[in-house]
């Protein structure tokens, strides 16, 4: 609202001074059909409701401006179709508001009046509503989701139309349970599913995640959780802020999960909350001195003027959210100026038409005692950032689908009995309206997707101003040079080592030791005030990983719960290998080689030649189990036993997967500088293999490793020269000469050399229990 507007405001109004005024007379209009509305005119937490005794009529003594203001849009809107001609020509709406006061047992008090039968105060049971005229057409709001899901089962069973213009739980959705339930706000699902994008475009994988300890806050935090863990974003710590009670909230439970939250080390948190719970969250966090964050907010709190008016809110860092996309409404701060103005004027408070009978008002008793007793800076606070359109767009989406149902056109609307509110639905179901120019539908679930905004407060006195920098409207949009960060700590404070300094030039945060990330992620350097922030710092994204970003040449190592949380670990030199989807492995050099000729050769050797080429990119040498294989299968299975990861495929032949690795002494060795174009060769030495499992299918395939297979028909065991003693050809244990990757020499390259090993083979023969261990 402009200064000039708020000084006229201000010479209506006696200057602000709480003059009496009548504008609780100015929320019920008659009309050939009347719509229901209900809306948080009362703070919540003056409602004294503790345990009730009695089931009495409560009522709410706290002014809030949120709740007026949308109040009045939907009064805008009403009158705005009675003057027209493009719905319902010849027709007049009539509107009927109360108070909810943010609370379910307060807003049932005139849901029950809005199903009275038309004329009475009295709810008739029947077996069959078919024919049930109550008092309203459809109801406008609730505006909570908590709210939502009470009246909106007890709406749906009359089949009435509800349309809410702010609850976005996820669970409205579903058909069975809210048959008549619509929204002209977007599904939660749509707004965490921008979160989530958000934070995976700026690489912040590492996040804290708090909620409301309401039906929105929960709901929402849970639906978070999934769609970021699909995502690959990991939450250091989840917690609610704590509703409050008759002595208000609980500090100790507050500063327990500040705690929390610094002690997780995150440098962003995503807070999907109300704004009276936002606001509790952010005084304490002041009030303690927690480190400025990044703040994710939700759209319940990002422009508040509950938050936005806290005192010392700077401190708190950053702070980004996504907001509905609407048609702004430039006359809407005149017309709050002219309702006021209106009430505050002794001639129309005094006139018959605002003390007209009030039924309603006597089943669910006083609309709005507290309205008559506003100043003028109650509501100018509100207007700065209120977001009227869903409320106004509401009304217009009930008026199209009377208009649908009663064949209006141009001229007027042909003349028939009065229609049901259940009439309505069949014509609301995906149905598309225009509200400003702006065209709207509604889909299958009562939903209507409009598109977010991002945005971002830029601090400036005495309120920040949002800037938009960015968008989502299925898929993110972000203008990076349009953000500011005022959050110290978007720096590394660690000094970086000569070889970690690169990644730093590339702003990757360096959160680990020696050995990579770790799963304890390490401290972000924090400036004490907020007001050390350099411009250069203000362009600085901040980062918020458990883990630094490895470099190329290394594979992550992952410790602890989080898969977020890893060691970077050097490849040896020519095994790295880039994977497309970013899982880097360490399997180049011999390996790859090895499977090049893997590829090149016949059934038979190329399982063998996997295994070898997956024993070689595990940095080790090369074990190839001597003698003729009788299958391609087995060739597979026994390349895939000793191959380790790199011989996945060839396991899959056999169906058996190579089991854990452990330490043994080296058996046959194929050494990889034995293949053609291969770097020099290195020295045998001593490396991990995985124990053999299965074994008993090893030796009915002939695979099983020759020491257990002579000790178990009693021959000798291999000599330490790597000879074998002479079997004759009809012993159970003699096997023909193997060719070993024929391929090769196919190719004009030579096979590889089987070179004598040191010591004997040992293997866990899982088949036969013969008593003797590896």
């Amino acid at each position: 609202m402009s200064g000039l507007a708020l000084l006229g405001l201000s010479v209506l109004l006696g200057l602000g001074a709480g003059a009496p005024l009548c504008l609780s007379r100015q929320l019920r209009m008659q009309g050939d059909y009347v719509l229901g509305g209900l809306f948080p005119l009362g703070a919540a937490e003056d409602t004294g409701l503790g345990p009730r005794t009695q089931p009495n009529t409560t009522v709410c003594t706290r002014f809030s401006s949120l709740g007026l203001l949308w109040a009045l849009a939907m009064k805008m809107a009403v009158e705005e179709i009675n003057r027209g001609a493009a719905l319902l020509p010849g027709l007049r709406l009539g509107h009927d508001i109360f108070d909810t006061c943010s609370e379910p047992v307060v807003a049932m008090q005139p849901s029950l009046a809005f199903m009275a039968e038309a004329g009475s105060c009295e709810i008739a049971a029947y077996c069959d509503y078919s024919r049930y005229q109550p008092r309203v057409l459809a109801v406008v709001g609730p505006h909570s989701t908590e709210l939502a899901l009470v009246t909106g089962k007890f709406f749906g069973f009359f089949l009435m139309p509800q349309v809410s213009y702010g609850a976005s739980a996820d669970q409205l959705s579903n058909r069975k349970a809210f048959p008549s339930f619509f929204r002209t706000v977007p599904s939660d699902r749509v707004q965490v599913t921008a979160v989530v994008e958000l934070l995976h475009a700026l690489q912040w994988n590492w996040v804290a995640a708090v909620g409301s300890d309401d039906e929105y806050g929960r709901q929402g935090l849970s639906l978070f959780s999934s769609l970021a863990n699909a995502r690959g974003i990991c939450i250091a710590h989840e917690g609610l802020v704590p509703a409050a009670g008759a002595h208000g909230l609980q500090l100790g439970a507050v500063q327990g999960l500040l705690h929390q939250v610094s002690q997780s080390r995150v440098q962003v948190v995503v807070l999907f909350s109300s704004a009276r719970a936002a606001r509790a969250l952010f005084s304490f966090s002041i009030r303690l001195g927690l480190a400025p964050k990044v703040w994710v907010a939700s759209e319940a709190w990002l422009t508040s003027a509950q938050v936005l008016s806290l005192p010392g809110l700077a401190q708190v860092g950053t702070v980004l959210g996504f907001l509905q996309r609407g048609a702004p409404l430039p006359d809407f701060p005149s017309y709050v100026q002219a309702r006021l103005a209106l009430a505050a004027d002794p001639a129309f408070c005094a006139s018959p038409d605002a003390g007209q009978p009030d039924l309603e008002g006597h089943m669910a008793g006083p609309r709005c005692p507290q309205c008559d007793r506003i100043s003028l800076e109650d509501v100018s606070a509100g207007l700065r950032h209120h977001r009227a359109f869903a409320a106004y767009a509401a009304v217009y989406s009930v008026a199209q689908a009377l208009h649908n149902t009663l064949l209006c056109d141009a001229l007027g609307c042909p003349p028939r009995a009065p229609v049901q509110p259940w009439q309505l639905l069949e014509n609301m179901y995906n149905m598309s309206f225009r509200v400003r120019g702006l065209p709207l539908r509604f889909d299958a679930n009562g939903n209507v997707d409009t598109g977010y905004d991002l945005k971002l407060w830029v601090w400036r006195d005495p309120e920040p101003e949002l800037r938009t920098v960015g968008g989502f409207d299925g898929r993110l949009q972000l203008q990076l040079p349009q953000m500011r960060w005022h959050t110290p700590g978007n720096a590394v404070s660690a000094r970086p080592c000569p070889h970690r300094r690169a990644a730093l030039q590339q702003g990757l945060p360096h959160l680990g030791g020696a050995g990579g990330g770790g799963g304890r992620p390490q401290a972000l350097g924090v400036h004490p005030a907020q007001r050390d922030l350099s411009p250069r710092t203000l362009l600085q994204r901040p980062v918020s990983q458990c883990s630094r970003q490895c470099q190329e040449g290394q594979v992550r190592r992952v410790k602890g719960f989080h898969s977020c949380c890893y060691d970077c670990v050097d490849c040896k030199a020519g095994s790295y290998q880039r994977s497309p989807g970013g899982r880097d492995l360490c399997g180049g050099g011999a390996a790859a080689q090895l499977g090049r000729l893997a590829a090149r050769a016949p059934a038979g050797a190329a399982g063998l030649a996997g295994g070898a080429a997956g024993r070689a990119g595990g940095g080790g040498a090369v074990h190839l189990v001597p003698g003729g294989l009788p299958a391609g299968g087995g060739d597979g299975l026994a390349g895939a036993a000793h191959g380790g990861a790199g011989a996945l495929p060839g396991a899959l032949l056999g169906g058996i997967r190579p089991g854990a690795r452990r330490p043994r002494r080296a058996g046959l060795t194929l050494l990889p500088g034995h293949l053609p174009g291969a770097p020099p060769a290195r020295p045998p030495r001593r490396c991990p293999q995985p124990r053999l499992r299965h074994a008993g299918l090893l030796h009915h395939l002939g695979l099983l490793c020759a020491p257990l297979r002579q000790r178990a028909r009693g021959l000798p065991a291999r000599r330490t020269d790597g000879h074998q003693p002479p079997l004759r050809p009809g012993h159970p244990g003699h096997l023909p000469p193997a060719q070993v990757l024929p391929a090769a020499a196919a190719a004009g390259g030579q096979p590889p050399r089987v070179l004598p090993g040191r010591g004997s083979w040992q293997c866990q023969w899982a088949g036969w229990q013969q008593g003797w261990s590896p």
